[in-house]
């Protein structure tokens, strides 16, 4: 599964690309905006026109999509899973479990700043990251408050050495 799911006319910019090339259509096009924008070029071709076009597109969705899910890509995602189902989403490099549970989608925590805790999943209902962190059985996981230090003891007067 891919979380990443654009319009039709940002897929018909960048189906036949590659991230790299995707990459470098938008230098070209930012080359071309500043060979225009310092009148070192004054006129386009019909070739250039649709680069601009198609840098424009680019440029949009690498900034809509740096965390590499869309809005319609997490609806996707919903449609796709069935409940109690597993599946694997690869979503910023990275391969995670992924689940339905009471219609709501989960991945399984890796994170090894974990490993100590209770929290088995994570709850994946926004693009931006914010997330609530569930034990094994999908409650919300709340951290336990920390443990109070006792206070130093007094050294008496006497103690002090010189």
């Amino acid at each position: 599964m891919d979380g990443n799911f654009q319009d039709r006319d940002t897929y018909n910019a960048l189906q036949t690309l590659s991230y790299n090339s995707a990459q470098e259509r938008l230098i070209a096009c930012t080359q071309l905006n500043e060979r225009v924008a310092t009148g070192a070029q004054t006129s386009l071709t019909p070739q250039e026109e649709e680069l601009q076009r198609q840098g424009y597109i680019i440029d949009k969705w690498f900034s809509h999509t740096s965390n590499q899910l869309t809005v319609e890509g997490l609806v996707q995602l919903h449609k796709a899973l069935v409940e109690g189902e597993l599946g694997v989403l690869f979503r910023s490099n990275h391969f995670s479990v992924i689940t339905k549970h009471k219609n709501e989608l989960y991945l399984l925590v890796t994170d090894l700043g974990f490993l100590h805790q209770p929290v088995v999943w994570e709850k994946f209902s926004a693009i931006d990251g914010d997330t609530v962190l569930c034990d094994g059985s999908f409650h919300p996981y709340t951290e336990p408050p920390p443990i109070l230090e006792k206070p130093p003891t007094k050294l008496k007067d006497d103690s002090i050495q010189q």
